[in-house]
């Protein structure tokens, strides 16, 4: 290893603790996702019941196991058990985020050496999306490095073309676990990369060594054990859930309100791929004289037929399609360093113009807190944020300008990395984004003010899955104008956060606050009630 390449490693490693660690502890719970899982991993550590998935009584069978383990684990080790703080149960998350930026370098190497590489995993390390999944406790970050460890196995035989024993024990672990973090959209990754690369080389002769039988039964043995435990605890239900009420119901309409048109996601990708996504037009170039490489063609096969899929699935969100970035990380990467001259003025305007979504994100933030007098620290790091991405995109412009592409494409990861933690540590400090979090909070004062040690929660007419996090497994949820129940109402420490509802006899309230409901995708106004106190 060169002096220059360890220099390398070294800095991908500072970028990665700047970009990633900020916001972990501080960064509230995220309905309605992340507060599901956790809620469901924190009550599996109460239960010590390792099979069965819920969440609060109900049976939580949309997903497998394996995140709940993970996150199970974590609690666990850090002696905290069921009462471990937020952070902890991230760890799985931001564990899979690293080490999906190592396996794009990995990945990057195999291709194209080192040299891409790098560049490339700095560009993963920056990217808006991936930053976001590393500060939440769900499946998507660990999905993304299983399916980045499936794709190394495919490419090192694709290129290679020899030996394999390795590379098939590698693909089918992937695969297996895979399998128990998010069911069949993992392997669909890597399957559908397979197939277009062997359609695209018109052979499948390189896909014999997956064949191989022990590996194949080690993923049995790693899936088999947990489906047969969840079809006896649960019988059919698992699989009704999973397969026909999530699974099924994402691919034939958009499921909760969450559909949108073929075409989306190149909209999103210069959101969620901010700012690498900024030089895909120069890479574009690039591919397209070099169409003929084979390493190329297995970059493009990692992106093209699952992007193809993903648009024509109606239910669509903002990181479905994730798994494709890192591969055009190394496509775009391999471009910037293979930059030899000046890049002509209508190729920087492009830059100039893709750099702008995100940044224009950031000033909207801002004005939400200018106008919800948001903390002069929340205010500043939005602003932080907004400078560095200037800053950055004026340095990485000046840059081609010179025919530098390779710094060009480090001054962006840098700049992305300073945008995204100063952004998210604003996101995290603006209290009108996190009603849950500041009802919860109030509601620790009213009942400190007649001397409990923790209020008793309760929403009415508010269910978001947060409230269940901050009040306990047995928080009750109540629909609006719900008849308050009679224990709640002896209860001088009852806190009940109600949305859209008159107050019942016997209750007062004492606070009213307006906030973000996330999951809801809506302003709401909670009314603090508490019961009244009876001589």
């Amino acid at each position: 290893m060169g002096g220059r390449e360890r220099a390398g490693w070294i800095a991908l490693i500072c970028l990665l603790c700047a970009l990633m660690l900020p916001g972990q502890a501080r960064l509230p719970v995220i309905d309605r996702d992340e507060a599901l899982f956790v809620q469901a991993s924190r009550q599996m550590v109460e239960d010590r019941a390792p099979i069965d998935i819920r969440f609060q009584d109900e049976a939580r069978y949309k997903k497998p196991v394996g995140i709940y383990w993970l996150q199970s684990l974590a609690a666990l080790a850090s002696g905290e058990g069921a009462a471990a703080p937020l952070w902890v149960w991230r760890i799985p998350s931001l564990a899979g985020a690293m080490a999906s930026v190592w396996l794009t370098v990995a990945l990057g190497a195999t291709l194209f050496g080192v040299r891409v590489g790098l560049p490339a995993g700095a560009l993963m390390a920056a990217a808006f999306v991936l930053g976001g999944e590393a500060r939440i406790a769900k499946t998507d970050a660990v999905l993304l490095a299983l399916i980045l460890a499936m794709l190394i196995a495919l490419a090192r035989l694709a290129v290679r073309r020899g030996g394999g024993r390795a590379e098939a024990w590698g693909f089918w672990l992937a695969f297996g676990a895979a399998v128990l973090i998010k069911g069949p959209i993992g392997p669909l990754f890597a399957a559908l990369a397979a197939v277009g690369h062997a359609a695209a080389v018109r052979d499948l002769r390189w896909l014999r060594p997956l064949g191989a039988g022990w590996p194949v039964l080690a993923a049995l043995a790693l899936v088999a054990p947990w489906l047969i435990g969840i079809s006896l605890v649960g019988g059919w239900a698992f699989w009704r859930e999973a397969v026909v009420g999530d699974l099924a119901a994402k691919v034939v309409a958009g499921q909760e309100g969450k559909g949108a048109p073929p075409g989306t996601y190149l909209a999103v990708i210069w959101l969620a791929f901010w700012p690498g996504a900024a030089l895909l037009p120069i890479a574009a170039r690039r591919v397209w004289q070099k169409r003929d490489d084979p390493r190329v063609r297995f970059a493009l096969a990692a992106i093209v037929p699952a992007w193809i899929v993903f648009e024509a699935v109606p239910t669509k969100l903002f990181h479905y399609t994730m798994p494709t970035y890192p591969a055009a990380a190394i496509l775009i990467a391999a471009a910037a360093v293979a930059i030899a001259g000046p890049v002509g003025r209508g190729w920087r305007a492009g830059v100039a113009v893709a750099l702008l979504p995100l940044p224009l994100v950031a000033v909207a933030l801002g004005v939400v807190q200018w106008r919800t007098d948001a903390p002069t620290v929340a205010v500043l790091a939005v602003a932080a944020a907004v400078a560095a991405a200037l800053a950055g995109g004026a340095g990485a412009l000046a840059l081609l300008a010179r025919g530098r592409g390779a710094a060009a494409l480090g001054v962006l990861a840098l700049a992305g990395g300073i945008f995204n933690a100063s952004l998210l540590t604003g996101l995290a400090r603006t209290p009108f984004l996190w009603p849950t979090e500041v009802a919860a909070a109030a509601a620790r004062d009213l009942a400190a003010a007649r001397g409990c040690e923790a209020p008793r929660l309760a929403g009415r007419g508010y269910g978001e899955p947060s409230l269940v996090w901050a009040g306990g497994r047995d928080t009750p949820r109540l629909p609006a104008n719900a008849p308050l129940p009679e224990t709640l109402a002896a209860d001088p420490c009852a806190v009940v956060l109600n949305l859209g509802g008159d107050v019942p006899a016997g209750w007062a309230a004492v606070e009213q606050l307006e906030g973000l409901a996330i999951g809801a995708g809506r302003v709401v106004r909670i009314e603090l009630l508490q019961p009244e106190l009876r001589p």
